[in-house]
């Protein structure tokens, strides 16, 4: 399984679960961040990978899933803790098939703490995630 596969799966999975009609845009992709509507931005973080077993080509890869929920800054955090809890429950004790070989397997979302970016609330959703793959 290579990291685009992976992107691929985590970013479709996102894609397909989120239906709550808040704004939602992939990492890298330009948005519109001055119409004042509240929106997100997926971001995938890989992390470090070991190798499993002594006799097998089996490595896990570990990573974190983040949705950066952006709200104006005099609504509070309410309505960012709304939009929190449509995207943990898209992940929450969920897997997902990568390309063609292996599944990815979403651990317990949980939030990190507000920021203000000008004129925007940012709250994040993070996700932590792994996966197992075992080479030919």
């Amino acid at each position: 399984m290579s990291f685009k596969d992976e992107r691929y799966a985590i970013e479709s999975y996102f894609v397909a679960g989120w239906s709550n009609g808040v704004s939602r845009y992939l990492e890298g992709q330009p948005r519109n961040e001055r119409s004042g509507s509240e929106f997100v931005v997926l971001l995938i973080r890989s992390g470090a990978g070991s190798h499993l077993y002594l006799n097998q080509d089996t490595h896990r890869y570990a990573g974190v899933v983040i949705i950066q929920i952006f709200t104006p800054l005099n609504q509070g955090t309410d309505r960012a803790r709304d939009i929190a809890d449509d995207a943990a429950d898209i992940f929450r004790q969920s897997t997902t098939q990568a390309g063609s070989s292996g599944k990815i397997e979403f651990l317990t979302p949980f939030l990190t703490y507000p920021n203000m970016e000008g004129d925007w609330f940012r709250m994040n959703v993070n996700i932590p995630y792994r996966r197992d793959v075992t080479f030919p």
